[in-house]
């Protein structure tokens, strides 16, 4: 089959034939329909210090994906040929204190789609049942990529009260841009989105936000003082990891707000704990990942019911052989979310 495979830490990734997978007794076999790609990939596409101390090349890339199951293990009980599915890319033990829990989505043994082994950025990919995520023909091919970050979003937004809230987002990229989509379908009063670029502020205008501001023009907090009557918003969330961008978040804040984190910072940021958390009695969130499963059924009601619509997000489309193509595109910031199809 083809496959995009980091071979080594060179920048860029592979198009080469390589070993179509068997699936295991408890393993489905996935055609891959498409691929979407994600923040993750770039980094390891151009070998940058987390890739490096991340990654054990050779690997097959690529984790955001949806397909149809082709081949199941000899015992496969959740899943028949023909499903269509999206895939939980999280891989965990079901075992440990946390996945018995509830808290699958924290086990500290979890191997990542396309990052610890092979993932999706192929023609066919084997993935264990119990992370297969089967679809309704109502839901559109081309979104079963997008379900996993969306369930980013989802979970994100979960974490605290939105409805009829003023929301600010900081940091308007492709998964910035899903959780303004979800922020809306779950009713939240009024969304802010601060960002840098103005191809994906556009973008976020277009997706239905109340106020975009390009933080290095315009005073962001000025702005969000002004729109919520002097107040402050009632949360916000860092999809940036950027340490001016977290610190605009947290004062942004009225108080008793809440702050969730989402973005990574590649390094230790400075915060003014006293007057921006302590003194307004902020409460503070870490997201990771998806809660397995209970975000998923949220996902699934979003779109079945055609609560949220992610076409407009989808602003490029590639053939496998044209990932650098792709990777251009997308470091430039000139792009919604980016698919991928191995069949072109």
């Amino acid at each position: 089959m083809k496959a995009l495979v980091k071979r080594n830490f060179e920048p860029g990734v592979s198009l080469m034939e390589v070993e179509k997978p068997t699936p295991s007794k408890n393993e489905a076999l996935i055609k891959v329909s498409y691929s979407s790609i994600c923040g993750t990939d770039l980094h390891i596409y151009k070998s940058d210090v987390w890739a490096r101390s991340r990654i054990k090349p050779p690997l097959i890339t690529g984790h955001e994906m949806g397909g149809i199951v082709v081949e199941t293990g000899s015992e496969v009980t959740q899943v028949k040929v023909g499903d269509r599915v999206a895939v939980e890319t999280h891989i965990v033990d079901w075992s440990c204190t946390l996945c018995r829990q509830g808290k699958a989505h924290l086990c500290s043994s979890t191997r990542i789609l396309g990052i610890d082994c092979n993932g999706s950025f192929a023609e066919f990919v084997s993935i264990p049942e119990t992370n297969l995520i089967v679809n309704s023909p109502i839901v559109p091919d081309e979104f079963l990529p997008l379900e996993e970050p969306l369930g980013n979003a989802v979970h994100a937004a979960s974490i605290t009260q939105v409805s009829g809230k003023n929301v600010l987002i900081v940091g308007g990229g492709p998964l910035g841009l899903l959780l303004l989509l979800v922020l809306k379908g779950y009713g939240a009063s009024q969304v802010i989105v601060s960002e840098l670029n103005d191809y994906r502020l556009t973008l976020a205008k277009n997706l239905g936000a109340d106020l975009v501001i390009k933080p290095d023009e315009l005073n962001l907090l000025n702005i969000a003082k002004e729109a919520t009557r002097g107040e402050g918003v009632d949360v916000s969330f860092d999809m940036s990891g950027h340490p001016l961008g977290i610190n605009d978040a947290l004062k942004a804040l009225k108080p008793g707000g809440h702050m969730v984190f989402f973005g990574l910072p590649t390094s230790d940021i400075s915060l003014n704990i006293t007057d921006d958390i302590i003194f307004k009695g902020i409460t503070l969130h870490g997201v990771i990942g998806r809660q397995m499963f209970t975000t998923w059924y949220e996902v699934l009601s979003l779109l079945e019911n055609k609560k949220i619509d992610l076409s407009p997000l989808i602003t490029h489309r590639f053939p496998l052989s044209e990932i650098d193509k792709a990777m251009e595109v997308m470091s430039q910031g000139r792009s919604g979310k980016i698919i991928l199809n191995p069949e072109l």
